[in-house]
C-alpha cells in the first residue's frame, strides 16, 4: 500500500495547463520511494479512486487559471458531499475521494491540492517563465507533504 499518492495532471499541450502533469512526468523519473506511487494523466478519471482507496495521502497537483491569485498554493481538500456527480467529465479530486470511499471502503486520511497559477494557455508543449519559476516551489511543497506523518493542520499556503 503506498503511503502517499501523487496525482499530476492537465493538458500538456496548453502551455502552463500542463504544470501538474508535468511535475508527475519529473517525480516518476526520480522517486525510488516504494511509499510513493506517482500518477500523471491529462485529467481525473472515476479510475483514479481505487488508487486512491489505497493511499493514507493524496496529493493532487494541478494548474488553475485564477487571475486574482498568483505563485502556489496548498490547501487540504475534503470529500465531496455524496450527492455530486462522480461520474461526469468534470471530475474534480473531492468526488475522487468520495468515490474512493463509497466504492471500495478506504480513502486517503489526508488530501491535498497543489495549485499552481496558470498564466500562459495557448497550444504549446512549453510552459511560461512564471510557471517554470513555480515548479520548483510546487516541488519543494510536495516534499514537505510526503514527509510529514501525521498531517494535523487544516489549510497550508505558500503565496
Amino acid at each position: 500500500m503506498p503511503r502517499v499518492l501523487i496525482i499530476g495532471y492537465g493538458n500538456s499541450l496548453r502551455g502552463d495547463d500542463g504544470a501538474g502533469w508535468q511535475i508527475a512526468r519529473a517525480l516518476l523519473e526520480t522517486n525510488a520511494d516504494a511509499e510513493i506511487e506517482i500518477v500523471a494523466c491529462h485529467q481525473l478519471t472515476p479510475e483514479l479512486a481505487e488508487p486512491l482507496s489505497r493511499a493514507q495521502r493524496a496529493i493532487f497537483v494541478d494548474a488553475v487559471a485564477d487571475a486574482a491569485r498568483a505563485g502556489v498554493a496548498v490547501e487540504k481538500i475534503f470529500a465531496a458531499d455524496p450527492a455530486a456527480p462522480t461520474c461526469s467529465h468534470h471530475v474534480t479530486p473531492a468526488v475522487l475521494l468520495d468515490n474512493a470511499r463509497v466504492w471500495y471502503g478506504a480513502m486517503p486520511r489526508d488530501a491535498f491540492l497543489i495549485s499552481l497559477c496558470a498564466r500562459a494557455l495557448g497550444f504549446g508543449e512549453r510552459v511560461s517563465n512564471e510557471m517554470a519559476r513555480d515548479i520548483p516551489r510546487a516541488l519543494a511543497e510536495i516534499a514537505k507533504l510526503c514527509a510529514r506523518r501525521d498531517e494535523r493542520d487544516s489549510v497550508l499556503t505558500d503565496e
